[in-house]
C-alpha cells in the first residue's frame, strides 16, 4: 500500500506539472524552447471545472424555462382573477381576501417570470452583444418597478385601505405615485427589447422573441380593457416564451471543452 501511495503521489505531481506547463503554453503561447508561437493546446484538467459549471448552467436554463412558463401562468391567473367584477371603490377592494390572493399571485409570477427573462438571456448572452445587455439591464429594472409595484397591492393597498383610502381611489393630488406608474408602464417595453436581441442572436426558435415582443409592446398600445388584462397577456406570452425556449435547448447552452487546433 505505501508503494501504491508514493507512485499516486508521483503521479498527482506529474500531471500537476503539466498542467502548469500546458496553462504557460495555452495562456502565454509559449513552447518548449520559451519561442512565441500562436498554439492553443488541449488541455483536459484544467477544463474539468469549466465543464461543472457547464452542467449546472444547463441546470439553471432548463429550471429558468420552466419557471418562465409558471410565472406567467401564475401571474395570467392572478390578473385574470383582478380582472373579474368587484367593488368599484379600489380602496373597498382592496380589503378583500381576493384582492390580496390576486396580488400575491402576481408578485410570485412577476419573480418567477424574472428569473425566467435571466435563463433566456444567459443563453444568448454572447451573441446578443452590447444591445442585449443593455436590453437586460433595462428589464432587470423594469421587473423591479413591477415586482414593487405587485408588493404594495399585496401588503401596503390594504392598510392604505383604512388608512388613506384617497391614495388608492385617487382622489388625492399624488404626482409621484402618477411618474412611478407611467415610469412602470413604459420600461415594459425594455422586454421588447430583449426579444429583438433574441431575434438577431439566433439562438432559440422565432416563437421565443416574437413572444417576448408582445410582452413588451402590449402596453405601448391603448386597448379596450382594463389594465389587469395587459398583464394577462404578458403572462401568456411569457409561458409560450418559456415553452419554446425549453423545446429548443441545445448543446449551444453549456460550456464544452474545446481544444483548438494551431492557427
Amino acid at each position: 500500500s505505501g508503494w501504491c501511495s508514493h507512485a499516486r503521489r508521483l503521479a498527482e505531481l506529474h500531471d500537476q506539472r503539466v498542467c502548469r506547463k500546458a496553462y504557460r503554453q495555452t495562456h502565454f503561447g509559449l513552447t518548449t524552447h520559451g519561442s512565441r508561437k500562436p498554439t492553443v493546446l488541449f488541455v483536459g484538467p484544467l477544463l474539468a471545472p469549466t465543464q461543472r459549471l457547464g452542467d449546472n448552467m444547463q441546470r439553471f436554463l432548463s429550471f429558468g424555462y420552466v419557471i418562465a412558463v409558471a410565472g406567467g401562468l401564475l401571474l395570467a391567473i392572478g390578473s385574470a382573477m383582478q380582472a373579474l367584477p368587484t367593488h368599484p371603490v379600489l380602496s373597498v377592494a382592496a380589503s378583500t381576501p381576493i384582492f390580496t390572493t390576486t396580488a400575491v399571485l402576481r408578485l410570485l409570477g412577476s419573480a418567477a417570470v424574472l428569473i425566467g427573462l435571466t435563463a433566456i438571456y444567459i443563453r444568448c448572452a454572447d451573441r446578443a452583444g452590447l444591445f442585449g445587455l443593455v436590453a437586460y439591464v433595462l428589464v432587470v429594472l423594469n421587473m423591479i418597478l413591477q415586482t414593487g409595484w405587485m408588493w404594495s397591492d399585496a401588503f401596503i393597498a390594504p392598510a392604505l385601505a383604512g388608512a388613506a383610502p384617497g391614495i388608492l381611489d385617487g382622489t388625492v393630488d399624488a404626482p409621484r405615485l402618477t411618474i412611478a406608474f407611467l415610469a412602470a408602464w413604459i420600461m415594459n417595453a425594455s422586454i421588447a427589447l430583449l426579444g429583438i436581441a433574441v431575434l438577431r442572436s439566433r439562438t432559440f426558435p422565432r416563437t421565443v422573441g416574437i413572444a417576448l415582443i408582445v410582452m413588451g409592446a402590449v402596453t405601448l398600445f391603448p386597448l379596450p380593457v382594463d389594465g389587469p388584462v395587459y398583464e394577462v397577456i404578458i403572462g401568456l406570452a411569457c409561458a409560450v416564451a418559456g415553452v419554446a425556449a425549453h423545446r429548443g435547448q441545445t448543446g449551444d447552452a453549456t460550456v464544452e471543452p474545446v481544444g483548438v487546433a494551431a492557427t
